[in-house]
């Protein structure tokens, strides 16, 4: 049985590069598909030339060959990336990252990009990506600009969401200015911040809300006084996403569509409340800001923060200390 796995992995690729240009590789895709699972605990180099006919760039030049085969295209890359993310280095990367933006500026096939960065930031190490996760996050927010797409904005905030929950929200944020100074600020403020109030999906909201209270409690730059603005503002969406009832949150002009993932199909062993059972996170917002006002170098106090919210998430932020037992002096 492995003499036929080998050989197919080694017929496939030639099959796939030397298609006629209208044949229908869906049955094709399906079979590596199949191999690349069966084999996911036994990855050899046959596999990574079979993956890598996936990626040549006939298949992606070939435009008649991609709208009839590219769900499962994009599914084999997904698989490949969930499977064998040690592999996804140098070249192989630099061709994912050409599929990424081939996939985000197509007037039809913009979902499946989300989904290659969402597998992607789950499953790879960050240090493969993250030279390129500026100008990822960038073609998201421009493609945006122009399709005003529920499935992009609430994409991207799954990928952040899970960037700050698995790397920290230090990363995220020097990621993100690496290149571009005001980026960071830029995607808080015209994506973040405007969206995350009306997203209907429990395991979303959760996640986002998670991630932004990692933002501002453990996050140094964040606590700095160049971004203390935005840091009340994500403070009080915080609040108004706690304090907001699911059947209180307006309807979007697009039904939220149920291809973004907030498992861990890669086996993650994350440090973070999404991949476990769930807290209260009133009482984790509590807590982590009671962390923060100990910090000996902290420039944010009870008394500050509570002056800067209006009365009504001053009296619900009271509330969550109180639940979480934690008496405060904000005087």
């Amino acid at each position: 049985f492995n003499e036929i796995i080998q050989q197919t992995c080694d017929l496939f690729p030639n099959l796939i590069v030397n298609n006629a240009p209208y044949m229908n590789l869906s049955h094709i895709l399906q079979v590596v598909n199949i191999i690349l699972e069966i084999n996911k605990t036994n990855l050899n180099d046959h596999h990574v030339h079979l993956v890598d006919g996936i990626l040549h760039n006939h298949i992606w030049n070939n435009e008649l060959l991609l709208q009839r085969n590219i769900t499962e295209i994009v599914g084999v890359c997904k698989k490949f990336i969930i499977f064998f993310p040690q592999h996804i280095v140098g070249k192989r990367m630099n061709r994912l990252l050409e599929i990424f933006n081939y996939l985000i500026n197509h007037e039809s096939y913009y979902a499946s990009a989300i989904h290659l960065l969402n597998i992607l930031v789950e499953c790879v190490d960050c240090q493969i990506y993250e030279q390129f996760m500026d100008r990822m996050v960038i073609s998201i927010m421009q493609r945006n600009k122009t399709i005003k797409s529920s499935e992009l904005v609430n994409g991207l905030i799954v990928i952040v969401a899970i960037y700050i929950l698995k790397n920290g929200p230090l990363r995220f944020v020097e990621t993100m200015n690496h290149t571009h100074e005001n980026l960071f600020s830029t995607l808080i403020e015209t994506i973040w911040i405007p969206s995350i109030k009306n997203i209907q999906d429990h395991n979303i909201r959760y996640m986002a809300t998670e991630s932004m209270i990692c933002l501002i409690t453990q996050c140094p730059l964040l606590i700095s006084e160049t971004y203390n603005t935005i840091w009340t503002q994500l403070l009080e969406t915080v609040i108004l996403v706690l304090e907001t009832k699911s059947e209180d949150i307006d309807t979007l002009e697009e039904d939220e569509d149920d291809f973004i993932t907030v498992d861990d199909p890669c086996g993650q062993n994350m440090n973070n409340h999404a991949y476990q059972p769930e807290c209260d996170l009133r009482i984790f917002l509590a807590g982590s800001l009671n962390n923060l006002f100990r910090m000996n170098n902290t420039r944010k106090i009870p008394s500050q923060i509570f002056s800067d919210l209006v009365p009504q998430y001053s009296n619900s932020l009271n509330t969550y200390f109180h639940l979480a037992g934690i008496e405060l002096n904000v005087h």
